[in-house]
């Protein structure tokens, strides 16, 4: 007999892992906060709180208490990509149809702190390096954006997954006869 699909429980809670992060984009916006700044990073524990749950749900209600390392691994990934890809998805359709002038903000915001650091990085990284960096982040769109945030989630979670399913995973015992 086959253990149980893994792809139905990553999914569910990538679903609750990308709506979550989503209500917390909504909670920054609703508080006069950039949702796409640094102040987003307050709401990084929300896919590994749900990678964890997912795969504690597979081990202990789906598969009788067993999940393997690799089980366990590839529960936490689904989970985290399927909900980065869901919120990317959420932030763009809200701030297209919403408020286009949070990508604007952002923007704004980047340039004011890149011209804040200028001597700096011009020191640390060149002239023209520089000047590409400013020309980069006025052309950015929002696809750009949403698309790298949901890749860095994923890249998150793929590290987080070979942690959690470490402390996830449950072999089965056979007793020595």
């Amino acid at each position: 007999m086959h253990p149980p699909s893994t792809l139905k429980t990553a999914l569910n809670y990538g679903v609750l892992s990308g709506a979550g992060s989503f209500v917390f984009f909504l909670f920054l916006y609703l508080t006069d906060t950039n949702p796409l700044g640094n102040a987003s990073w307050l709401g990084a524990w929300i896919p590994p709180l749900f990678m964890v749950l997912a795969s504690i749900h597979y081990r202990n209600i789906e598969n009788k208490g067993i999940v393997g390392y690799w089980q366990a691994f590839r529960i936490g990934l689904l989970t985290s990509s399927a909900g980065a890809l869901l919120f990317a998805g959420m932030a763009w359709i809200f701030i297209t149809v919403w408020d286009p002038t949070i990508l604007e903000n952002h923007k704004q915001e980047l340039l004011a702190a890149t011209e804040l650091a200028e001597g700096y990085m011009q020191e640390l990284i060149g002239e023209s390096a520089y000047e590409q960096s400013i020309e980069n982040i006025s052309n950015m769109d929002l696809y750009e954006l949403v698309m790298g945030d949901a890749f860095n989630k994923m890249l998150g979670g793929l590290v987080i997954a070979f942690i959690t399913a470490a402390f996830v995973r449950r072999e089965p015992y056979f007793p020595e006869e």
